[in-house]
């Protein structure tokens, strides 16, 4: 369900962000916020929750899809909100009597046997009171609404005052996405709180299976791995604060080594610098294509600046004690490297020592009929024309136009004109070569 999710654009929720770090496309099911503690993540939501047209956040604009509505949710403040509230005022049965004037929601028999699923619990029924202002006699202190719950379990019937704080936060989660705001584009602050790590696991899982997220994001910040690993194919976002008044957004999955240090993403034994993303995607579908060495063996990030930052970096690296980081430079590369650091250094295939996008440009003119194959007949058309019209194009644009064209994925044309490459015999091996000086730059790291 999470990759039926992720291959449906929403009709609400935040389609992009610019920042210093780039531009990240956010336009999917969901995508998830990550960041150490005091990072910003919770002022990012209260942000859109307080202002749901802003358009900026602190140096970083932001672009969302119209009519967007947004709600910002904390487990933790909800909770012990509620159940403050109502341990001081309906904790005898007089003041349980007063529940019947307020309006009350039995939950259906599918969210009952999603609640039990997550859970692991019996709840034949709950029924749910929506306490949004006080009857007289009781008090006018608080004017924010907060709720009431009884459940039936075994049968005996048990009351909010009785329930965990886990199983009232489902309660009170449900609740909130599937009855009382099924418009809003969720804001879930770290959605792991209460839940041990299978209950976690399974509460994504049931997030994704209704169809009403289909058409509106959710949004999580989390420092659970669990989650992270559930929602690793949507987009991550790496906030870091840089001062009190200055966040940056980045791509996690550009920036591997913050993640890993959070503990969401298991560190790997080597990790390749390369020249930029397009970089890394050429190397991820070598690794993935050829199956001789796992892609668990190492992580990959891109340089800033490409092949000049490379060179930095490789100084410093002679200079270090570290000795798990390498370089890999694009073809166009070979024969320029440094003699100091080839003996820490790959370069990638590529034709005629193309760069890879260009490399890919080549593949797909070279054998269009090959590339065709692995679209469905309706698109041959839309792309015959893109490529016949763009036999002189500027290569560093080249898929992101032919995606704007066609309206297929960047990464769907990329993998595509790929095999195509890799679909000749004479470049199986160039690969199988090239993962042989991995193995042997490597040696016993992998």
């Amino acid at each position: 369900m999470k990759r039926r999710a992720l291959g449906i654009q929403p009709e609400k929720g935040i389609k992009s962000v610019l920042s210093r770090s780039g531009y990240l496309d956010l336009l999917a099911g969901s995508f998830v916020v990550v960041g150490i503690n005091g990072s910003g993540k919770t002022k990012f939501f209260k942000n859109f929750a307080e202002d749901s047209k802003s358009t900026e956040f602190f140096g970083n604009l932001i672009e969302s899809l119209p009519n967007s509505d947004f709600i910002y949710y904390s487990p933790s403040d909800r909770v012990v909100r509620n159940k403050d509230l109502c341990n001081t005022y309906f904790k005898t049965e007089d003041s349980l009597e007063e529940l019947e004037s307020y309006p009350s929601i039995v939950f259906s028999e599918e969210h009952l046997v999603r609640i039990n699923n997550v859970l692991g619990a019996k709840f034949e029924s709950v029924v749910l009171y929506n306490i949004e202002d006080f009857a007289p006699g009781v008090s006018a202190e608080y004017i924010e609404p907060f709720i009431f719950v009884k459940v039936q379990s075994d049968g005996v019937e048990r009351n909010i005052n009785q329930l965990s704080h886990g199983e009232l936060y489902l309660i009170d989660l449900f609740w909130q996405i599937f009855y009382f705001s099924n418009e809003h584009v969720f804001l879930l602050d770290e959605p792991e709180t209460y839940l041990y790590p299978k209950a976690q696991q399974r509460l994504i899982s049931c997030i994704f299976s209704m169809n009403n997220f289909l058409k509106r994001q959710i949004i999580f910040a989390t420092h659970s791995d669990v989650v992270v690993s559930e929602l690793y194919h949507f987009p991550i976002v790496y906030m870091t604060r840089e001062d009190s008044n200055k966040f940056l957004l980045s791509n996690a999955k550009e920036c591997h080594p913050q993640i890993m240090s959070l503990g969401l993403i298991s560190a790997k034994k080597a990790l390749f610098v390369c020249e930029d993303v397009k970089a890394i995607m050429f190397f991820e579908l070598i690794i993935k294509r050829n199956k001789t060495i796992s892609p668990d063996s190492f992580f990959y990030i891109s340089s800033k600046n490409g092949e000049s930052d490379l060179r930095k970096i490789g100084s410093s690296i002679k200079r270090s004690t570290y000795n798990n980081l390498y370089l890999c430079f694009d073809a166009d590369q070979e024969g320029l490297i440094e003699p100091a650091c080839l003996d820490i250094s790959v370069i990638l295939p590529g034709t005629n020592k193309l760069a890879p996008e260009k490399t890919l440009i080549h593949a797909i003119f070279n054998d269009m009929s090959k590339f065709l194959s692995f679209f469905e007949i309706k698109f041959h058309q839309v792309l015959t024309d893109f490529i016949v019209r763009e036999v002189d194009t500027n290569h560093h644009d080249f898929f992101k136009e032919f995606s704007d064209r066609t309206m297929i994925p960047q990464k769907t044309l990329w993998e595509a004109s790929f095999d195509t490459w890799f679909s000749q015999n004479e470049n199986k091996d160039i690969c199988s070569a090239f993962e042989s000086n991995i193995v042997k730059l490597l040696g016993d790291v992998i």
